[in-house]
C-alpha cells in the first residue's frame, strides 16, 4: 500500500512542473486578480471575474499563450483569466488568458528564484 502511495506521489511531483511551466515567459509570476470570466462588456467598459465587476482601461493589453498581442475580442465567458489593475478603482489594464486548471500556488513553487 505504501508503495502505491509513493508511486502516485512521485507521478504527481513529476507532472507538477509540466503544468506549472506551461505558461509563456512573458506571463507574470502572479496576478492581482484571477478566475473565471463571467462577462465582458466592452461598450460599458467592464469585465466580471468570479462575480466581481472591474472597470476596463481605455487601452487593455491581452496576452494568450500564443501571442503577446491579443484583443478583448478573443475573450469569452467561462475562460480562466488573470488581470493586472491600476489605481484604487481597480481599472484593468492587462488580461492574460490562463489554462482552465491554472493554480497560482503550484506555479509559484517552480518560479522561485534563489
Amino acid at each position: 500500500m505504501n508503495r502505491i502511495i509513493l508511486t502516485l506521489l512521485g507521478l504527481l511531483l513529476v507532472s507538477l512542473p509540466a503544468a506549472a511551466g506551461s505558461l509563456p515567459d512573458y506571463y507574470p509570476e502572479g496576478f492581482q486578480s484571477w478566475g473565471k470570466l463571467n462577462r465582458l462588456d466592452t461598450e460599458r467598459s467592464y469585465i466580471v471575474i468570479n462575480d466581481e465587476a472591474l472597470r476596463l482601461a481605455s487601452q487593455v493589453k491581452v496576452y494568450t499563450s500564443d501571442s503577446r498581442f491579443g484583443t478583448l475580442n478573443i475573450l469569452h465567458n467561462g475562460m480562466t483569466v488573470g488581470v493586472q489593475v491600476r489605481g484604487n478603482n481597480s481599472i484593468v489594464t492587462e488580461v492574460w488568458v490562463l489554462p482552465a486548471d491554472y493554480h497560482p500556488q503550484i506555479r509559484a513553487l517552480f518560479l522561485k528564484k534563489d
